[in-house]
């Protein structure tokens, strides 16, 4: 008997060797430092399969301190700029996310981070707004365009008609030649005649 209690006494003194002790755990949150306990022996009950409920149920909520707020008003208002402005001047948004982005949520902090990254866009942002304002113009070019065709027009039309009155001028003349070889001709025709009619 007295063999046995000792083997007894023996194994309740290694399990309780096995029980592992509660720690005592600092958190430091958003400049607070919390006192929290952490329980090693219920990781041997560790169930995986309640990893996500765990993550769900024991997040907690962001609040929001007055810092926070009013960065994220700040950026609210610079991302209403047009993109054409935004590209140039984003020097404002990162000064605004940087003293809060560790406090973000992750979503928040996916939509946010690649706003600090719009410079890199301005060379794009830049020319496709150039080829915009160019396509709203072209009415206008057009109309230019079209007042400039009609004066061309017309001015050839002049050039037209000068070099009409120009080539009839030619052909008048032409003609006279023509009249006054003609009559020349006739009249050497005429002495001719009377050459022959009155030898002398």
């Amino acid at each position: 008997d007295h063999s046995s209690h000792s083997q007894e006494q023996e194994r309740a003194e290694e399990e309780n060797s096995l029980e592992l002790p509660v720690l005592p755990l600092r958190i430091h949150s958003a400049g607070q430092t919390k006192l929290a306990t952490f329980d090693a022996a219920s990781l041997l009950n560790f169930d995986p399969s309640t990893i996500g409920e765990s993550l769900v149920t024991e997040s907690p909520p962001m609040t929001l301190t007055t810092d926070v707020t009013t960065n994220l008003k700040e950026i609210t208002k610079q991302l209403e700029a047009p993109i054409e402005k935004l590209v140039v001047a984003c020097d404002g948004i990162c000064t605004a996310l940087e003293p809060i982005i560790d406090v973000l949520l992750s979503s928040l902090k996916q939509v946010l981070r690649p706003t600090t990254h719009l410079g890199f866009l301005r060379e794009d942002v830049l020319a496709a707004a150039s080829r915009i304002a160019s396509r709203n113009n072209q009415p206008t070019l057009k109309d230019e365009i079209t007042k400039e065709c009609v004066a061309a027009n017309q001015f050839k039309a002049n050039l037209d008609d000068n070099s009409e009155e120009a080539r009839l001028k030619a052909s008048r003349q032409t003609l006279d030649a023509k009249r006054k070889k003609i009559t020349d001709e006739i009249k050497r025709l005429r002495k001719g005649c009377l050459r022959l009619m009155h030898p002398s």
